[in-house]
């Protein structure tokens, strides 16, 4: 706890132009000492508030210093903008699209996506970082099919650091689920290995190191490799369900699978969650009555889940909107609209457990990669890219104190071999400085008296436990 105490000794306690400089220059200090380069706007207007707050000048300095001090810190996340880096590009300039990324235990990043080469040829291809994104390999082939289609790549790592990559194969005959696997150490990817067939391969390490395989073929199917071993397959439907479709995975402390998706009672579609523990699935628990185009989940500290979806909300289903949802005290929050026209949400859970989304989201005249984060004041949205074409495919990871975020951008020119769009992998990176995270009044900042004449002590939530006094 560091207590900064602000004296004056103006007996009439009037609001003067040194007291007005004092306020003002205490600010920009917190500003420049929290070294972060993005909220001039904001903080600008701020100011400007202050300045306004001059006509009260006849209720003295007891009264404006504390309201100044309020605008300052009780939402310093409306101040503080913070500052995604600039992109760094992955992939060649091809074809590129459906990328997937993971952090390993040694924070080694890894990330794959499908090159199209001709209408009917894509590969998987691969990349690697050993310095958080800063800089990436050379991108290589690990499935290195002469023909045929290889398409959405999924990866993961195990506890060993062993890479496990599973993609369709032949999607459009005979719709082959296979993966390859890279031993640590190693730079040889493994043969492929058929494990089923069907699409939308999904994947998944738990914390006993079992590596799960998840596929559909109407109803959704899985298998595990546990000790080396390759298991039986498994179908995940139970009760009144008659088939569903997984979207995305998580793994809780106690080992418990969380996943999000659509279940299917005979014709209806419905968004839902549901978790398997112990060789058991739960029953699905339904977060909305549409089906989910694209969802994701991530867990907080104590392994509750957050959602966020997309799906449609006219009747035509040419309009869709992305939405928010938790489970608190094992029960399912009210829904919250975070945009329409929008698509590929992602969703990470930061230090703090406070939720991020990004996506993909249309205007009239061009496309936008958005970054949404909630605060007690809402949400807040920033436009972090904008572009002509599209973005695909976004994927976020939390780690410590920084976000990570790889996508998709489409280029103008047409890869004359293919007729589509040339489209580069991208990654970007958000580090949320300790302190700009915004906390409650009452954590972080305590100002007493108020009012007060002579005497003010400012008492607020700093790392160390240094006493700082300003006189």
């Amino acid at each position: 706890m560091v207590q900064n105490e602000l004296r004056w000794s103006d007996q009439s306690a009037q609001f003067k132009p040194s007291h007005y400089d004092i306020i003002l220059a205490f600010i920009i200090e917190r500003v420049n000492r929290m070294k972060n380069q993005n909220g001039s706007c904001l903080l600008l207007k701020r100011l400007n508030q202050i300045r306004v707050l001059r006509n009260f000048s006849n209720f003295g300095i007891g009264f404006i210093f504390p309201l100044c001090l309020t605008l300052c810190f009780l939402t310093p996340n409306l101040i503080f903008s913070q500052t995604w880096s600039d992109p760094v590009i992955i992939s060649k300039p091809a074809s590129n699209s459906c990328s997937d990324f993971i952090i390993d235990k040694y924070k080694l990043m890894h990330c794959v996506w499908q090159i199209v080469l001709s209408p009917t040829h894509k590969q998987i291809f691969y990349s690697k970082s050993e310095n958080l994104g800063e800089t990436w390999t050379d991108p290589v082939p690990i499935t290195n099919n002469p023909a045929l289609r290889t398409d959405n790549p999924q990866i993961v790592a195990d506890t060993s650091g062993n890479l496990y990559v599973c993609y369709e194969y032949d999607c459009i005959l005979s719709m082959k689920i296979c993966y390859v696997k890279l031993n640590y150490g190693d730079t040889i990817w493994s043969q492929p290995i058929e494990i089923g067939h069907g699409l939308s391969p999904r994947m998944v390490v738990d914390k006993n190191n079992r590596v799960y395989f998840f596929w559909s073929t109407g109803i959704e199917k899985y298998r595990y490799i546990e000790d080396g071993l390759l298991s039986d397959i498994f179908t995940m439907c139970s009760g009144p369900v008659t088939g569903c479709l997984l979207d995305d995975i998580a793994v809780d402390q106690q080992n418990t699978l969380h996943c999000i998706g659509t279940q299917f009672i005979e014709n209806d579609g419905q968004g839902a969650w549901f978790t398997y523990d112990d060789n058991n699935w739960t029953p699905y628990v339904a977060l909305s009555e549409k089906t989910f185009w694209e969802s994701a989940i991530s867990l907080n500290s104590i392994g509750e889940p957050s959602f966020v979806w997309r799906q449609s909300v006219s009747k035509d289903f040419t309009l869709t909107a992305t939405y928010f949802s938790e489970c608190k005290n094992d029960t399912i929050q009210p829904s919250v609209l975070l945009g329409q026209k929008t698509t590929y949400p992602e969703i990470a859970l930061d230090y703090t457990d406070k939720p991020h989304v990004v996506e993909c989201q249309q205007t009239d005249s061009n496309y936008q990669l958005v970054h949404r984060h909630r605060t007690s004041q809402g949400w807040l949205s920033q436009v972090v890219e904008e572009n002509k074409i599209w973005y695909i495919q976004n994927n976020l990871i939390s780690l410590d104190n920084s976000l990570f975020w790889v996508y998709n951008r489409a280029d103008t020119i047409i890869n004359p071999l293919t007729g589509t769009y040339y489209a580069l992998v991208l990654f970007r990176k958000l580090e949320l400085q300790p302190g700009l995270i915004e906390n409650s009044m009452n954590e972080q900042l305590r100002v007493f008296p108020n009012p007060f004449s002579e005497r003010l002590t400012i008492e607020f939530l700093e790392p160390g436990n240094d006493k700082c006094i300003l006189s």
